[in-house]
């Protein structure tokens, strides 16, 4: 899965088997780098909001709207029982709130509402980051797709697990996908997968394929002319 490409491939054999769009990590959220295995597939999982995101951005959507938890399905437990049962949102003085007093942890439950969509797939690393699904489909239509908080939606991701879940009928996988909650299967064949951060590469055609540097972390400037440019491989600017 290559960050600033926006294109995540599956090989079998040497041979691209698979190959989606991807929306990755914003500047100030940035995908992180890494090698893990695929060893699980969630169906209908359930999202507990890091912390960031909760202080940040779900702490003053809950000042602003009352109904904001009951119309996301999102449950609030006391971070220090988080076994307990959920507390009603109602009791809660969210005024009085802040980064450094937020003694709460929110759990999403599946549904249209939910960032993860029907799927996520496991890849342990110490940056919990993961691939899934997402609710907003049309985002995969725009060029430059920096648009989440680290973790990697993928476009088509029903054909993706199909391919890691090949003793599961195709019915199969979308019922999972639409019914259930945190189903969680593991992978018959554990699938490595390598999360790379490259702005230029050279194509099967011999054409050297140039994106933008959308962290800033290459030292040295490269000739671009947008995401989707191509230059011959003799061109040296």
């Amino acid at each position: 899965m290559n960050v600033p490409g926006f294109t995540l491939v599956l090989v079998d054999s040497g041979r691209p088997v698979f190959q989606g769009r991807v929306i990755v990590g914003r500047r100030d959220w940035p995908t992180p780098t890494f090698s893990s295995t695929i060893e699980a597939v969630v169906f209908r999982p359930l999202w507990q909001v890091p912390r960031k995101i909760a202080v940040q951005e779900i702490l003053p959507l809950a000042r602003e709207d009352p109904g904001y938890f009951g119309r996301t399905e999102t449950r609030i437990f006391d971070a220090r029982k988080p076994e307990g049962s959920p507390l009603d949102p109602g009791t809660v003085d969210w005024s009085r709130l802040s980064a450094s007093n937020f003694p709460y942890t929110l759990v999403q439950e599946p549904g249209p509402t939910n960032p993860l969509g029907g799927v996520k797939l496991f890849l342990p690393s110490r940056f919990a980051v993961y691939l899934h699904d997402t609710p907003n489909q049309n985002l995969f239509d725009r060029s430059r797709r920096a648009l989440s908080h680290g973790c990697v939606r993928v476009e088509h991701i029903t054909a993706l697990v199909e391919r890691l879940l090949p003793d599961w009928a195709p019915d199969s996988v979308v019922s999972a996908m639409e019914t259930g909650r945190d189903r969680r299967v593991p992978l018959p064949d554990p699938v490595p997968i390598e999360i790379v951060y490259r702005t230029a590469w050279i194509e099967p055609d011999g054409l050297v394929a140039f994106r933008d540097d959308i962290y800033g972390l290459d030292n040295d400037k490269k000739p671009s002319s947008g995401p989707q440019s191509h230059l011959p491989m003799h061109r040296r600017n």
